[in-house]
């Protein structure tokens, strides 16, 4: 039996297994009979040429300050995926090649694409050294507001051992620089703020001595943005927290500087949040400020908006480019987040491409949007290593129509948000 004959049994065995499950568990019958015609479809045109696109986020073994541990995948099963991608053929490419290869509707045979999301440390410090071990390209996405100061390349393996070494914090410039120099990594665009903003007047919570969000410090001191993790977080005691959205796919609201200084004086008594009632303290003073001035804050139009994301868009580009000294033209949009006319603000600014969720999976028809998997780990080698080959060899990372790997993605991200420390 040859290998695509293989290739193509499996994927029947597992598409069959899968739809199975989902037919047990009963789930709404319209929707399973679509889901499972929809399946067929694709599998019988799964020669077409998809190209996966792996998302990797911080690749170490000390990421406990990292608030999300979804976003943390080990030292040894980073390794493990990489040795295995490299011994069964697959050639890592960055986004230009990828780009020209579905333009072109070119062959992509045994190709993919690693990246990695945010700009952290580890990516220099662990992750660039196992990238360097098996020969494999891969992008790194930088958000440049969060970049760190230091101008001196810091400790990496395996120059020295991973106790001498700090992991924790984002990619500097000399980092940045000399990744890109190497030629086995491309830095490309994660805009400048990767913030949650305010996005309606409807106030949430209130910050409190037990309630001081990362975030939303980052949000009102971005300067701090890459020191947060080593200085005391103190936003202003009674700061209203308002309802959030992501900063480039949302109009943003701003509060009145009036009604702020009004809840942070009167949270400023020392002994105001030991009363069982300073949020409804709080929140009376916010009723009687939008009584009295009819509202709490200003909204964005959509002209502000666009101003705001081109801004933004642009300048993350400028500031790469000036790094690297090569053009910055893919941009992966932070959590994915993003409007229709941010995408077009994008694609005008000279990016060929951006991240989309549209369900596509790369084929050739529409070249400047690229579809990711997400790779969630569990912090155990041998499954990480298997779910992600299954993931390229087996569907060419096309998983979301397929039972199986649709339910192993969300038994990945409940284990992690259950029981990884």
């Amino acid at each position: 039996m040859n290998i695509r004959k293989t290739e193509r049994t499996l994927r029947w065995i597992l598409f069959s297994a899968g739809s199975l499950f989902l037919y047990v568990l009963s789930l709404e019958s319209w929707g399973w009979f679509i889901w499972f015609i929809w399946g067929i479809l694709t599998l019988q045109n799964w020669r077409q040429n998809r190209i996966p696109v792996l998302m990797f986020h911080s690749i170490s073994d000390q990421g406990d300050w990292i608030r999300d541990q979804s976003l943390v995948t080990p030292l040894k099963s980073f390794d493990s995926q990489m040795k295995w991608i490299a011994r069964l053929g697959y050639k890592g490419v960055f986004l230009d090649a990828l780009y020209e290869m579905r333009k072109n509707k070119q062959a992509g045979c045994h190709c993919l694409a690693v990246t990695l999301d945010d700009g952290y440390l580890d990516n220099w410090v662990g992750a660039f050294h196992i990238l360097k071990k098996y020969n494999i390209q891969a992008t790194v996405f930088v958000s440049t507001g969060w970049m760190d100061q230091p101008h001196l390349l810091r400790p990496k393996l395996p120059a020295c051992r991973p106790s001498q070494i700090n992991w924790k914090g984002y990619l500097g410039p000399a980092e940045i620089a000399a990744m890109q120099t190497s030629g086995l990594v491309d830095i490309q665009s994660h805009a400048v703020s990767h913030d949650d903003i305010f996005i309606s007047d409807e106030i949430v919570n209130f910050i409190s001595p037990d309630n001081q969000p990362h975030g939303l410090y980052c949000y009102l001191y971005p300067d701090q943005k890459p020191q947060w993790l080593r200085q005391e977080i103190k936003s202003p005691l009674g700061y209203p927290i308002f309802k959030q959205g992501e900063a480039l796919a949302e109009k943003a609201f701003i509060p009145d500087p009036g009604l702020i200084k009004q809840l942070v004086n009167a949270a400023e008594p020392p002994d105001f949040f030991a009363s069982p009632d300073w949020k409804d303290q709080l929140i009376n003073r916010v009723n009687d400020y939008k009584e009295i001035h009819g509202r709490l804050g200003d909204m964005e139009s959509i002209h502000q908006a666009k101003q705001r994301w081109q801004t933004e868009l642009i300048e993350s580009r400028q500031q790469l480019e000036k790094l690297t000294g090569k053009p910055v033209q893919h941009l992966a949009w932070p959590r994915n987040g993003y409007h229709l006319e941010s995408e077009k603000i994008a694609l005008n600014a000279g990016y060929k491409s951006t991240t989309s969720i549209l369900g596509l999976h790369n084929t050739p028809f529409n070249p400047h949007q690229v579809e990711r998997v997400a790779i969630v780990s569990i912090n155990n080698p041998t499954i990480d290593t298997l779910r992600i080959l299954l993931e390229i060899w087996v569907f060419k990372g096309f998983y979301i129509f397929w039972p199986l790997l649709f339910l192993l993605q969300r038994l990945s991200k409940f284990y992690v948000s259950r029981y990884k420390k």
